[in-house]
């Protein structure tokens, strides 16, 4: 396939129009989270994409948990506490 036909054929899917449009809600979430917070207070908070990453590929796509994952997550959870 043509490159601009392979680009037509994903803009018209709808899994990656779906995460475009989650991308740019993520931007405006974190333009709003610029103007209420300070850079050092909001910034450490990105680390909970790693939670909800890991909480939705065992919830949508049946990925497989295993304690190594989960002990990583706790970790970034005791780092993110520990720095706010």
């Amino acid at each position: 396939m043509d490159p601009p036909g392979f680009a037509a054929h994903l803009l018209a899917d709808p899994w990656v129009l779906s995460s475009l449009g989650a991308a740019f809600l993520a931007f405006l979430c974190w333009i709003g989270a610029l103007g209420a917070f300070d850079l050092t207070y909001a910034y450490p908070f990105t680390s909970l994409s790693f939670i909800f990453v890991l909480a939705s590929g065992a919830a949508i796509f049946k990925e497989p948990l295993s304690v190594g994952k989960v002990v990583g997550i706790l970790m970034i959870c005791c780092g993110l506490v520990a720095g706010s």
